[in-house]
């Protein structure tokens, strides 16, 4: 097992860099996911891919820019957000992001819940009915489990 670390290991002085589209991936994965491309396609069609260009431009290009910029800055920090906020401006405003990121969670917690709720009815029904043969009980310990 030790011999195989040894090799993993990269050598020292050597500066080690990440692809373009390995970054481009992960920045899609993390700030969009490929979930939320589904939905607006449904809607409206090939003519989302506009607003896809625009949003890239507007928003998860700047948004990447950003937060490598300030992880680059802040890399001994492990409060994340809330640390980078807490030094780039002063300990309220890092409570105050802290807690607003806590209380995003609430929904976030619902919304994952009931997709999952929803995925295991179109596996095991074939269609969005679990939740009319599913007792309260069974929905909370659900929720609970997310």
């Amino acid at each position: 097992m030790s011999e195989e670390i040894e090799t993993i290991n990269f050598e020292p002085g050597k500066k080690h860099y990440m692809s373009w589209p390995v970054i481009a991936l992960i920045d899609f994965v993390t700030i969009i996911s490929f979930e939320n491309i589904f939905y607006p396609f449904q809607n409206q069609g090939l003519s989302v891919v506009v607003s896809w260009i625009f949003l890239l431009f507007a928003y998860v290009i700047p948004y990447a820019l950003m937060s490598t910029q300030m992880g680059l800055t802040f890399n001994d920090q492990t409060g994340g957000l809330a640390s980078w906020v807490r030094y780039s401006s002063n300990d309220t405003l890092g409570y105050w992001t802290s807690w607003m990121y806590w209380v995003q969670t609430v929904p976030y917690l619902v919304d994952v819940s009931n997709s999952v709720i929803v995925s295991f009815s179109w596996i095991i029904l074939g269609n969005n009915t679990l939740d009319k043969h599913m007792s309260t009980f069974v929905s909370v310990n659900v929720f609970a489990v997310t």
